[in-house]
């Protein structure tokens, strides 16, 4: 995702400051220029070192050289059997397909400008082009909480995550389909203005998405046949069910090593994560996706057009800042442009992206300029640094560079998804004021939750409790901080846990419990997004003593507009869920 879950742009600022000040030493073979093999014996036992360090189950490369040729390897397994890697197994990209949504729209655009797209556009709408308002192009649909945005918001606006939206992952569910995802935005609070910062954003990635079906009759399809096709990109799917049954897909791992199911699978959420990131894909076909990206939008082989050169120009273009200051040595500004974040490294000119889904991790990047590309797919999530260092290391042979050194036993990788099991303790812990935190609650945007503390009686509750109390989740004893629970179905949690830190402020948790393991290993677990207080924290507000809601806040790593303004919870919070009365 979506994505990813949580897409590390900043990895990349992150490695440039590890290659100069690295914890543990370990340096790679660099080839120099003429070289002709890259994946030389020592640059293998290198990324193998990289998978062992991180424990990643599965690791796949495929670069791109100057010349125009392409190497791969594999490292590890992607089955439970122990059934190796290799270059065409089947990999969910995850954010890395926001690009190929972007190309999919250059396309769509470039199609109505030279007449191959008839279906008629909304009454006075003559042109679609990325200036095109997106009101003008969904009018009975497209509708945001804030009013400018909602007339002023274009197709670049939207896909440089510059819409004024926080990211808002929990707000749509399961069983939504991307129209359903779309009419949820009206409901859902800005974090800012649009245009005023870069705010990550998948939720858009799914309007884009409907757009192309609206106006194609398939997104998907469209995809398909006008960018995967083309490319030969034979393996290449959205379709989780293609991917299984070809035999070439992995099984998926969370961080710490628990087997998990491919995480989209019914046909509704395949739909809704397909913009977003939803493409199943393999090395093999991706550096087919590298070439054509560097030898400007034309297939080498055949000599087609597949993007045209203006819409790739302008995807790749930076539109809005992500990281304004340069990370010595190597790094300078980072920014976003239409699903691809472009910087320097080391004087060159990169563009990439990182993708992450439950089970799943993946970069590409490429140096236009220097007609170069890597791509790294793992089968766990959690993996960023392992697969972003390796990845580099790759880079830096490609590009000539001398020997750089590597960050190695650093742990400030990112956990995409940890174990859940005893509460954390993640602030000041006080005692729990005795109000009545159970109960009801509701968001337009959100939707509803229960919420329910270890004594809860009620049906549902019981069934929440025991799915938690089944992984040793539920822990009431004294001294440990006050806990509630509640079921939330959403796309990327079954549960959420709230864990007391002080006041009426709980820190968020949220997991997918698999009460009865899977695969091979049937015991119960659960994986938590994040670490502590990364996917927010919800604050509940009392009146007369009685709690008449909570708000959510902490899920945007910058002060909001409404933070900045001050004033109570119901509007400084990224959303506020009011209790219904109890009947």
């Amino acid at each position: 995702m979506i994505a990813s879950l949580w897409p590390l742009v900043f990895t990349f600022a992150f490695l440039g400051s590890a290659f100069a000040t690295p914890s543990h030493q370990h340096p790679f073979l660099s080839s120099g220029p003429g070289a002709d093999k890259i994946f030389t014996p020592d640059l293998v036992k290198f990324v193998q070192s990289l998978v062992d360090e991180h424990k990643v189950p599965g690791l796949t490369i495929g670069i791109v050289k100057a010349d125009g040729g392409t190497e791969y390897e594999a490292w590890g397994r992607k089955t439970e059997d122990g059934d190796a890697m290799t270059a065409d197994t089947l990999v969910d990209i995850g954010s890395c397909s926001k690009a190929f949504l972007t190309a999919a729209f250059g396309i769509l655009i470039d199609d109505y400008a030279h007449g191959r797209n008839t279906t008629p556009l909304p009454v006075g709408v003559k042109k679609l082009d990325w200036d095109t308002k997106v009101k003008s192009i969904l009018p009975d649909d497209w509708k945001l909480a804030d009013p400018w945005a909602t007339d002023l918001a274009d197709f670049v606006d939207i896909f440089s995550h510059v819409s004024g939206l926080p990211r808002n992952d929990f707000a749509y569910k399961a069983t939504d389909t991307p129209l359903d995802a779309l009419r949820r935005l009206q409901h859902l609070r800005p974090a800012f203005e649009l245009r005023q910062t870069w705010s990550y954003n998948n939720m858009m990635f799914m309007v884009g998405a409907h757009i192309i079906s609206t106006y194609t009759g398939s997104f998907t399809q469209f995809v398909e046949d006008r960018i995967f096709k083309p490319l030969n990109m034979t393996s290449t799917t959205y379709s989780t069910t293609n991917a299984l049954k070809s035999g070439k897909a992995t099984q998926s791992w969370t961080e710490d090593g628990r087997r998990i199911p491919w995480w989209f699978t019914k046909d509704n959420t395949a739909d809704l994560s397909a913009g977003a990131g939803g493409i199943i894909s393999s090395v093999e076909d991706m550096t087919k996706w590298i070439g054509m990206l560097l030898n400007s939008g034309v297939e080498p082989t055949t000599n087609a057009t597949v993007i045209p050169q203006s819409a790739l120009d302008k995807v790749t273009t930076v539109n809005a800042i992500v990281q304004g200051t340069a990370s010595p040595p190597d790094l300078g500004i980072s920014g976003y442009g239409l699903g691809w974040l472009r910087t320097t490294y080391a004087g060159h000119d990169i563009i990439s992206h990182n993708g992450g889904l439950p089970g799943a991790n993946a970069y590409v990047l490429w140096a236009p300029s220097d007609k170069v590309g890597v791509v790294a797919l793992a089968n766990a999530d959690g993996k960023y640094l392992a697969e972003t260092s390796a990845g580099l290391a790759i880079l830096r042979k490609l590009l000539g560079l001398p020997a750089a050194v590597l960050p190695f036993n650093v742990n400030t990788e990112h956990n995409a998804r940890r174990p859940l099991t005893a509460p954390t303790d993640c602030g000041v812990m006080s005692d729990l004021p005795p109000y009545d935190y159970t109960g009801v609650y509701h968001d337009e945007g959100y939707g509803t939750v229960v919420i329910c503390n270890a004594s809860s009686t009620s049906h549902h509750c019981s069934q929440v409790l025991s799915a938690f109390g089944s992984i040793g989740a539920v822990d009431s004893s004294p001294g440990r901080p006050a806990q509630l629970f509640a079921a939330f179905p959403a796309v990327w949690a079954s549960h959420i846990r709230l864990t007391h830190v002080q006041d009426t402020r709980f820190v968020l948790e949220a997991t997918y419990i698999f009460p009865e393991g899977y695969g091979r290993n049937t015991t119960p677990f659960g994986t938590i997004l994040g670490d502590p207080g990364e996917t927010g924290f919800f604050t509940f507000v009392v009146e007369n003593d009685t709690v008449v809601g909570m708000g959510l806040s902490g899920t945007v790593d910058v002060p909001t507009k409404r933070e900045k303004e001050g004033g109570t919870v119901q509007h400084t919070s990224d959303a506020w869920l009011e209790k219904l009365p109890s009947e």
